[in-house]
């Protein structure tokens, strides 16, 4: 079966190959709206890094948690970071998210924790592993402020903690 050739997507076209499917079905109907797999996709918008574009961020730190993996080793943190004070009205309240991997499945220490300790101690919550959740819970009623930096590569956004923010 001979495939048709993708056309150039542009402002006036959209890269589309015929298939069979395309011919004989639209796709299952997965209950959302009446819609099939095919139209959810097609409507699906590109990823862009929690929906804030690349830049320089002061935030409030609106969650932190301890994370551990069923039945593994694996520990990490996870930081939420809510948009505040920006001249773009739409971006405030946004939240990105970043993730300190501690520990690996097996128990192996992990790079995480080393840029933890990094940023923790830029904002003056550094603590020892006794004291980390109760450090991350006193990060969230503290309402940190804080200074950062979303950075998007390909498919990967990375949020970069810059310090606090001189109020």
């Amino acid at each position: 079966m001979a495939k048709t050739p993708l056309k150039k997507a542009g402002p006036e076209t959209s890269a589309k190959r015929v298939s069979k499917r395309d011919v004989d079905d639209e796709g299952p109907d997965i209950g959302s709206a009446g819609k099939s797999k095919a139209d959810l996709f097609d409507e699906t918008k590109p990823n862009e890094g929690f929906g804030i574009p690349q830049g320089a961020y002061e935030c409030l730190i609106v969650g932190a948690e301890l994370k551990r993996e069923e039945g593994t080793e694996k520990e990490s943190i996870e930081m939420t970071y809510e948009v505040i004070n920006h001249r773009d009205d739409e971006l405030n309240g946004k939240t990105v998210k970043a993730w300190y991997n501690l520990f690996d499945k097996d128990g192996t220490p992990a790079k995480g924790g080393g840029f933890w300790k990094r940023d923790s101690a830029v904002i003056g919550y550094e603590c020892k592993y006794a004291d980390l959740e109760e450090t991350l819970e006193q990060l969230v009623a503290d309402q940190v402020e804080v200074a950062v930096t979303v950075k998007i590569n390909g498919q990967f956004t990375n949020i970069y903690l810059n310090g606090l923010i001189n109020n």
